[in-house]
């Protein structure tokens, strides 16, 4: 076999350096990265050469030079420089260091970096869910109180656990969050004082020695999990020390990897029991009666048998032992309250029935719960929230998947029948649990209208619930989907028997704790829920008038006062040329929106802008050395702007002089309250113009006439809308907005 050989391969600097001549190559790469040349191989980059051809005699010098380095490099290969030292920094701290060695020796002087001082073994972060349950048998303590609680007895724990290292190093404080506890969510999301819990959840990071690196992934999540069951053993002893009133009891823990889930955040559904006696329902007695009956002619085996055939889990884990009776209740009572509690739930939507489009969807939910769609519920709330709640606040629009019965039990020596009513969800505004369940016990004795749940999650329309008693409210559970499907399974797979025992216990010390605190006064909510609460609903639904009946009631054309007469000419003016402005996007989101359909048929202009005040601060707004541009009312209707200016000044004569005016024409706002915080004023000012009847300004459930009389509410915490009107209403709203160049 000949063996070919290989032909020379020439790179173009070389064979320019071999033809002679006054050339000089100069090399340089272009990459697309970098602005700046560097110097590279020229064979492997010919296309990015630069050759920089002169002719003076310092290039011939150069080349004699460069063929002279060529030579060299063929008869010896030159020493290669070592690479660029990586920086090393503690990932603690954040301290640079120039060398590895620097590192280590930070580390293992340095306590709180990573290596005990006292016995010089390594610490690593680990992070673990914890699921508790507790009983609040006090109605102020917080479930962020309960989680102190719960972090400072695994402190205890660990402590104990390995005594060996310095107690500095082991802190649990540095990664914490609960799923019941609004850190990251909205405020109005917020569970209410006063709740217990069935299954909360936890989730801890803390420091502790590291495994041994020559450990399998199963011997070190085998030696992880005895160590969390040591350290679990001594925080549920502290507990029950600590807090014995609260039963406060960690029933089982799931080992996480730093992955960064959330226990607050990283929650795609909660789930809330509430404890209904059966006779507080209409025919409650005799249902109760027949569920007794009923359960007693089954024996113990014949029952176990059809709980462990139909029973069910609710989401939370917990065991329902559904009954199954063999006769039919004496009656409706308990189909009325199903069919009620479905009237709250959330709509699956569509593109069929062209819901998608129209109504607001819960899209990024975990598959099919994406397409529920979410429901206003402000009026659900606690009226402590006030604007915190208000219907343009994204946080009230949430999903309720199901309002269901899932058990029933009975209690003490009357052997009271208990209804275990599950609410299951994407989330829960403060106290709307205890609301969904009053106004459905509400709904089933008929004292409110069955299209109720309707009408109150209207973005539109405000009403007060009725709230069902507190002291009977348990979260029971929570569900993360997303990271369920990572793993395969649920996070705490396998403890259905041992919640469902916690389950128990702390129903029956929450029923035990009420019948000895209240007694028979429960009972006394139901007549106050008939009597009172219920008539005022309904006189406020009655009290709404339509469009229709202010229409054929005489319209009020009184002359304006002196004082408006300039301002509601100049509005007037504006009208009947046509140049009224159109609506900004961000307000016609409070409008209503047959207002705006109302003037595209009639033709009638209206709607809503702004004007600043020319004269506020001796101008700053007009300053031409800031960024702020006056919006384009200003330019349009300067003697407007002068105007409502100068009217505010004698209606409100001790009132600061205010940088806004909000000037409206038949617009009838939705209930909300105003973007920002009032930078030197802390109420707003309306006042009403025109020919109208209605259109009283709500603030708060309170209706306020406006009509040539001035009002100041604050518009930046209480909820405020229009009530229906018929003629010609105008409005003027002075603020004062937060702004940059007036801080």
């Amino acid at each position: 076999m000949v063996r070919r050989r290989r032909p020379a391969q020439w790179s173009l600097p070389y064979l320019l350096l071999l033809a002679g001549g006054p050339f000089v190559v100069r090399v340089f790469c272009f990459c697309p990265q970098s602005s700046s040349p560097t110097t590279q191989r020229p064979t492997a980059l010919a296309s990015h050469l630069k050759l920089d051809m002169s002719s003076t005699a310092d290039d011939q010098t150069e080349r004699a030079s460069a063929n002279k380095a060529t030579t060299t490099s063929r008869r010896k290969k030159p020493k290669q420089l070592p690479p660029k030292q990586r920086e090393c920094a503690c990932s603690v701290c954040g301290a640079s260091f120039a060398s590895r060695n620097a590192l280590f020796q930070h580390l293992k002087t340095t306590e709180s970096c990573g290596f005990d001082v006292v016995k010089g073994q390594q610490l690593q972060t680990y992070r673990v869910a914890l699921l508790a349950s507790y009983d609040s048998s006090n109605a102020t303590v917080t479930a962020e109180e309960f989680g102190s609680y719960i972090r400072d007895a695994f402190d205890y724990g660990l402590a104990a656990k390995y005594s060996d290292i310095s107690a500095a190093s082991l802190s649990t404080t540095t990664s914490l969050s609960q799923t019941t506890v609004t850190k990251l969510r909205h405020v109005s999301l917020g569970q209410e004082a006063g709740c217990s819990a069935i299954g909360d959840v936890l989730i801890l990071g803390y420091t502790a020695p590291t495994l041994e690196p020559s450990l399998s992934v199963q011997n070190k999540e085998s030696l992880r999990r005895q160590h969390i069951e040591e350290v679990l053993e001594v925080a549920n002893a502290q507990l029950g020390k600590m807090r014995p009133e609260y039963a406060i009891d960690i029933c089982s823990f799931s080992l996480l990897e730093n992955d960064g889930l959330n226990a607050e955040r990283g929650c795609t559904q909660r789930v809330y029991h509430y404890l209904l006696p059966l006779k507080w329902l209409p025919g409650g007695d005799a249902v109760s009666k027949w569920w007794l009956d009923q359960h007693e002619k089954q024996d113990s085996q014949q029952q176990a048998r059809e709980k462990g055939k139909r029973g069910r889990k609710t989401f939370g884990g917990v065991g329902t032992g559904e009954f199954r009776a063999k006769e039919p209740p004496p009656e409706p009572t308990l189909r009325l309250l199903k069919d009620r509690l479905r009237c709250a739930e959330s709509r699956e939507v569509s593109d069929g029935d062209g819901g998608i489009n129209n109504k607001r969807v819960a899209s990024g939910r975990f598959g099919t719960l994406g397409f529920r769609e979410r429901r206003c519920w402000h009026n659900f709330a606690a009226p402590t929230l006030q604007g915190l709640a208000s219907p343009s606040n994204e946080p009230v629009w949430k999903c309720l998947e199901k309002a269901r019965i899932v058990e029933f039990f009975s209690h003490g020596e009357d052997q009271d029948v208990i209804l275990v009513v599950e609410f299951r969800g994407e989330d829960f505004v403060e106290q709307s649990v205890r609301r969904i369940m009053g106004t459905a016990i509400a709904m089933t004795h008929g004292w409110l209208p069955g299209n109720f749940f309707e009408l109150a999650t209207q973005p539109d329309f405000l009403v007060e619930t009725p709230s069902a008693p507190g002291g009977r409210l348990c979260f029971a559970g929570a569900r993360f989907h997303f990271d369920e499907l990572s793993r395969g399974a649920c996070m705490f797979d396998g403890y259905e028997e041992v919640l469902s025992t916690k389950a128990r216990n702390i129903r029956q010390r929450m029923l035990n704790r009420l019948q000895l605190e209240l007694g028979s006064n429960e009972v006394g909510w139901l007549e106050e829920l008939q009597n009172d609460i219920c008539p005022r609903i309904m006189a406020a639904i009655d009290d709404s008038e339509s469009l229709h009946e202010l229409e054929s009631t005489p319209i009020r054309d009184s002359p304006a006062p002196p004082e408006y007469e300039q301002t509601l000419e100049l509005l007037r003016d504006i009208i009947s040329s046509g140049t009224w402005p159109e609506t900004s996007v961000s307000r016609s989101k409070v409008i209503r929106q047959d207002t705006e359909e109302y003037h595209n048929s009639t033709g009638m202009s209206g709607g809503s802008f702004t004007v600043v005040n020319p004269a506020f601060q001796d101008g700053i707004l007009f300053d031409d050395s800031n960024s702020f541009a006056p919006p384009l009312a200003n330019r349009l209707f300067p003697d407007l702007a002068m105007a409502v200016f100068a009217l505010e000044s004698k209606l409100a004569p001790d009132r600061p002089a205010s940088s806004h005016c909000a000037v409206n024409c038949r617009a009838q706002f939705l209930p909300h309250v105003d973007s920002g915080r009032g930078a030197g004023q802390s109420t707003s000012l309306i006042a009403g113009l025109g020919d109208y009847n209605g259109g009283e300004t709500v603030v708060e459930s309170t209706s306020h006439d406006i009509r040539y009389k001035p009002l100041s509410f604050d518009g930046w915490q209480e909820r405020h809308w229009t009530s229906a009107y018929a003629g010609e209403r105008f409005s003027l709203v002075w603020f004062t907005p937060e702004m940059d160049i007036l801080a």
